[in-house]
């Protein structure tokens, strides 16, 4: 089934145990992908891959968000794995030397630029995964914190949106890697779906610095930054007047030299530029079903933002969001967008069958 609807609640164990029998299969499955992709890139056994992960992530896990790491234990039990095995899993995304081809084309709308004044995010999920491979989850905490979330079965962050308002883009960035330990991307995901605002992130991830990618961060206040993080550096720009778009181009200048070709997401320059044309065409007038079409935009086809499946194609759009930081609200659809209709998810009610 595809986009299949999950709500769980109570500790941060228990939501993890939840999560680890809904989905044990699914999860397995997961792991084992995660396990191949680096025991092939580095040439390792299962065990040192596993023992990598743990070694080099769990630390800062402890020391930043310690209730990640119940959850985690909890999907392990759920889903009968190894803490190892869920670990990996869970944290997948941050792999060092990843293979997976990924390329999205995401937005940001401060209140001046829309309509209602809500602040409004979004993006194209652009991997070529399948699409049953997409969870929605409902999780309420045990201090009564509650997110949405399109997630992958076993992951522990993803794109959300919170009861504090909080909700983050993501887009892969193909630069050289950076040199020394850096902090895995889900680190910095899961500080922002734990976090009041963005200033509290801002201040929790001084002195770290995080993997290759570019994240658009923002609350319900009305306050975006756009980070670029580049072979271990990082670009800062508040963005919160306007309306912003990013593909998977680096645009910060100083940064600009570390970028490598990635065959992948060779159209990301027309994307981008596509994205903010209709951005600063729609100027303050900006609202969700806006959004929604610019998702299923076709301009400049086949290197638009809502892109489909060919025999040459290495990605396409699988998947797309906008989510209202003001009404603390989500609109998913599961497959390319110009052909699957919207649903909409709320913190408080379970949507209809």
């Amino acid at each position: 089934m595809i986009g299949q609807f999950y709500n769980f609640h109570g500790t941060p164990y228990e939501i993890g145990t939840q999560h680890g029998v809904a989905m044990r299969q699914a999860i397995i499955e997961e792991s084992a992908a995660a396990i191949a992709q680096l025991t092939n890139l580095r040439s390792w056994s299962e065990t040192a891959a596993l023992q990598y992960m743990v070694d080099a992530y769990e630390p800062l896990f402890r020391q930043y968000t310690p209730r990640a790491l119940e959850e985690v234990r909890g999907i392990a039990d759920g889903a009968e794995l190894s803490y190892a095995h869920a670990f990996f899993c869970a944290t997948r995304d941050q792999m060092p030397m990843r293979s997976e081809a990924d390329g999205c084309t995401a937005f940001a709308c401060g209140m001046s630029a829309t309509r209602d004044g809500h602040v409004l995010m979004g993006q194209t999920k652009d991997t070529g995964a399948p699409l049953e491979r997409y969870r929605i989850m409902r999780v309420t905490d045990d201090r009564d914190e509650r997110r949405l979330m399109l997630n992958y079965p076993g992951w522990i962050a993803n794109l959300c949106v919170t009861s504090q308002g909080m909700a983050f883009t993501g887009n892969s960035l193909y630069a050289r890697m950076p040199q020394g330990d850096v902090a895995p991307s889900s680190l910095l995901k899961r500080i922002i779906m734990e976090s009041a605002s963005v200033r509290d992130v801002l201040d929790s991830m001084a002195g770290l610095r995080f993997s290759n990618g570019c994240y658009m961060v923002g609350d319900a206040t009305g306050h975006l930054v756009r980070m670029e993080w580049v072979s271990g550096d990082v670009d800062i720009e508040d963005i919160s007047t306007t309306a912003y778009g990013h593909a998977n181009t680096i645009l910060c200048e100083r940064l600009k030299v570390h970028e490598l070709d990635e065959p992948s997401v060779a159209c990301s320059p027309v994307r981008g530029k596509r994205v903010q044309s209709v951005l600063d065409h729609l100027a303050d007038d900006i609202t969700v079903e806006s959004l929604q079409q610019l998702t299923a935009d076709h301009g400049n086809d086949p290197q638009s933002i809502c892109s489909h499946q060919a025999p040459d194609a290495l990605i396409w759009t699988t998947a797309a969001i906008v989510s209202d930081l003001t009404a603390r609200e989500m609109y998913i659809a599961i497959g390319n967008p110009c052909q699957t209709a919207f649903q909409h998810y709320t913190l408080d009610s379970i949507p209809a069958p």
